[in-house]
Parts: C-alpha cells; structure tokens; sequence
C-alpha cells in the first residue's frame, strides 16, 4: 500500500456526521456527483433505517485530505424465514437510483485499488456477501469490478434509465419534441373542467399539505393495481418527508403540482441537482385517468426543466412511455461477490432462478406473493 493513503472505517453515525463538509467538498471533485451519493441523502436515509443495519463507510485521505469516500453498510437480509445472509451494499439501497463509491479525479486509479483489497479482505475473513445495486453501467467502479482479479464475482444487468439531454433542442425544439398533439387536445378537455394550474412548491407548509396529498395518491393507486408500495409504511413516508424538507431549504427540490379548481390532481417529484433535473416519483388521481394528468404535468416540468438543467433524467425503469421524452438510454447493473465457492453456486442459481420466475407472467404473480410469505 502506499504510505501517502490512510484508510479508515466507520462503524458511528456520530462519527461520520463530522465528515459532512469535506463529504461535500470531495463530490465536487469526483465524476460521480449523483444527489443519492450526498451527505444529505445518506444522512436521512440511515436515521430513518438505519438502526437495523450495520454501519461501513469506509474513507481515504491523503496528507490528511479526504480523497475517497464509499457510504457503505452491512445489511442483514432475512431467507425462508430463518436464514440470514450478510451482505455488504450501499447507503439508501433500494430507495436510491444510482449508487456509486465517490472517488477525487486525480486519485481515481490508485484508490479503486486500494478500496477494493480492503473490501475483498474483509468479504473474505467475515463471510459477507458484498452486492452493489444500481451502479450506472458507465460508471468507474462498474469499470473497476471488471478488473477484480476473483473468481467468485458476477454481475446482471438491472433497470434501463432514460434521459434527456437539453443541449440537443432549442427552447421551440423541446417543445416541439415533448408536447404531443393527444396530450393537446386532453389539456383542452382538461380545461373545461375547471381552471387548471401547474406550479412547483416554494413553501414549507405548503409541502407537507401536498405531501400528504401524494402519499395518498400513490397509495390509491398502489391498490387498484393490486400491490403494495413502499408509502404504506409510516417509516417510509417519515423518511420521504424529511428528506423533501432538506432538499426544500437547499433549493434542491422541484415538487410540481397539477390542480383543478385548488384540487390537487396530479403531482411530479423532482431533485435539482448539478445540472440535472431528476424525476424520482410522480402520482395522480385515477379519476381523472382519461385526461392523463401525469402526462400533462410531465411536459411541463421537462419544459421548465430546461431552463435550470443540462439533463432531465428519468432514473430507474424503463416504462414505455418514457420513450417518447428521451434520446439517451443506459442501464445499471448489480454487482455480486461472494466469500467463497459455496455461497457463490448457491446464491447465483437462487438469482438465476428468480429472473427466469418472473420472465413468466403467472409464476411471476405466484412469485410475489411466495416472496411476502418467505421474506
């Protein structure tokens, strides 16, 4: 190792909280500058969920400057009821959509290095199976992982994200490109109902009003399709809340409202973050599906996108109808290493296994509902 590098791990909260400035110094610095890699992600996510799992963020400083950061934890996942598998994994996972190590650009090669022994020699001595979702497919570390020397690695690819790049439209270009004559004619339809507007929220209490209008949104719709989504729980709608809050005081936060007559129909939840416009969450009222509020209100944030971003990025799915808005399309993929042969054959042909389940439509269904039972 070279003797300029320190490297350390954190195993408090209270510790790494002192790191927060030169946490947001080093992502400045770093190609990967995603708002899932800031203090303030991390830090709402684990006072939220943390208490059931282990701490690992693990730093390199040279002469006493950070210079690498992975915000990494231990989680224990719980099998057919009884087994549990440790596994080492990222801050937010799942609730983040791109998840990545946060490296200085003048130290990249040296450090994946080194961060990848100190990795490899813990995997190994504490049998901790180490999966990293969501890693964007361009990223250095997808790179890096490549490199491993190890036999007993793999990696999958996970969900398409779409963009779309600003640069590439003039202002009557976008709109031309987004605002679809269908969509024209529904805002028409739309219109005679009552007065419509579109607007993003500036004010605090405001925010908890819509936020609570959201949650039951999406829950309702949730139900109709015949699933259950992660805003039932009061520990995820308490976690989402604050962390809106933080990004409402940052100016980091472009919550968009569709109302009609002062009710609220449609809502779109975005992060202004280094020039990106990133689309996290949407819901609407299923009454008015016919007029596709979603939609309506999507073109207007992708219009006014344009005149605070670069990028409008819609994250984590590939939806179809996110095609018609985009002209970049990439992937992340998921990453898994294992402590030794065993747990490699056996957990590789249990994933194998469930991709193969849920390309089949029925036993897709049959898998859900096997998985609620079991896990």
């Amino acid at each position: 190792m070279d003797n300029n590098y320190e490297i350390k791990i954190y195993r408090n909260w209270l510790e790494v909280a002192a790191l927060e400035k030169s946490w947001a110094d080093l992502i400045k610095r770093s190609e990967v500058n995603y708002i899932f890699n800031t203090f303030t992600w991390c830090k709402t996510w684990w006072r939220n969920f943390g208490a059931k799992q282990e701490l690992f963020v693990l730093t390199v400083s040279c002469s006493d400057n950070l210079v690498a950061l992975a915000p990494l934890m231990i989680k224990r996942k719980k099998y057919f009821k009884f087994f549990i598998r440790k596994e080492l994994t990222f801050i937010g996972t799942p609730e983040a959509d791109y998840c990545d190590f946060i490296i200085d650009q003048k130290h990249q090669s040296v450090i994946y290095q080194l961060i990848w022994q100190k990795i490899l020699d813990y995997c190994q001595s504490e049998k901790v199976v180490i999966s990293f979702k969501d890693v964007p497919t361009k990223s250095l570390l997808s790179g890096s992982w490549h490199q491993i020397a190890y036999p007993y690695k793999s990696v999958y690819q996970g969900d398409d994200c779409y963009q779309l790049n600003y640069a590439d439209f003039s202002l009557t270009q976008l709109d031309q490109f987004i605002n679809k004559r269908d969509t024209k004619q529904k805002i028409k339809k739309l219109n005679r109902l009552g007065e419509i507007n579109m607007y993003w929220i500036k004010d605090s209490e405001e925010l908890d009003l819509r936020l609570a209008d959201f949650f039951m949104l999406f829950q309702k719709r949730a139900l109709q399709k015949g699933y259950l989504r992660f805003f039932n729980h009061h520990a995820y709608q308490d976690f989402f809340r604050e962390l809106c809050r933080e990004f409402l005081n940052q100016g980091l936060l472009r919550l968009w409202v569709l109302t009609i007559n002062k009710k609220t129909v449609a809502l779109d939840i975005n992060f202004l973050y280094n020039n990106v416009y990133a689309r996290y969450l949407p819901a609407f009222d299923r009454t008015y599906a016919r007029y596709s509020p979603g939609l309506i209100l999507l073109e207007k944030v992708i219009s006014a996108g344009k005149l605070e971003a670069n990028v409008y990025d819609f994250l984590r799915g590939g939806e179809t109808y996110k095609e018609n808005y985009i002209n970049i399309r990439n992937k992340n993929q998921t990453l898994n290493l294992y402590p030794n042969k065993l747990t490699f054959v056996f957990w590789e042909k249990w994933f194998n296994f469930r991709i193969r389940l849920k390309k089949i439509k029925i036993l897709g269904l049959f898998y859900h509902y096997f998985k609620c039972f079991f896990f």
